[in-house]
C-alpha cells in the first residue's frame, strides 16, 4: 500500500490495523513479552527499547502533522502517542479474534481517540 497520500490519520490507521491483523501481531507480542521481562540480557532489553522508538519516531510526525491539518486532536503529541500505543499493546495481548472480525470498523472506533471527526 501506497502511504504517501494518505492523511495522517488514514496512516495510523493502516498501522493499527496491519499491527491487530492476525499473524501481525506476533512480533508485537515477543517484544511485549521481552519488555515485561526483567531477566532479559541488557543488550536484549536495549533491543526492545529502541524497537518501540521505531514506532515512536515513525507515528510522531503523523501526530503532529494532523494535529495541524485539523485532523487529530490538540494535546501533547507525545502523550497522545504513548497512550495510543499502549491501547494498541494491550489489545494485542488480548484475544485477536474478536478484532479481526470487522477490523475496520474496531480500528475506526479505536481512532476515536484522536480524531476530531
Amino acid at each position: 500500500m501506497n502511504h504517501t497520500n494518505l492523511s495522517p490519520l488514514e496512516k495510523i490507521k493502516a498501522f493499527a490495523t496491519f499491527g491487530l491483523k492476525e499473524g501481525n501481531s506476533d512480533i508485537f507480542r515477543v517484544i511485549q513479552h521481552l519488555g515485561n521481562s526483567d531477566k532479559m540480557p541488557e543488550h536484549i532489553q536495549e533491543l526492545v527499547f529502541n524497537s518501540g522508538k521505531i514506532y515512536m519516531e515513525s507515528l510522531f510526525p503523523w501526530i503532529l502533522e494532523g494535529q495541524k491539518n485539523g485532523e487529530i486532536i490538540q494535546g501533547d503529541p507525545q502523550e497522545l502517542l504513548e497512550v495510543f500505543l499502549n491501547v494498541i499493546s494491550g489489545i494485542m495481548a488480548d484475544d485477536l479474534d474478536f478484532w479481526n472480525q470487522n477490523i475496520d470498523q474496531k480500528v475506526d472506533i479505536l481512532l476515536r481517540m484522536l480524531s476530531t471527526r
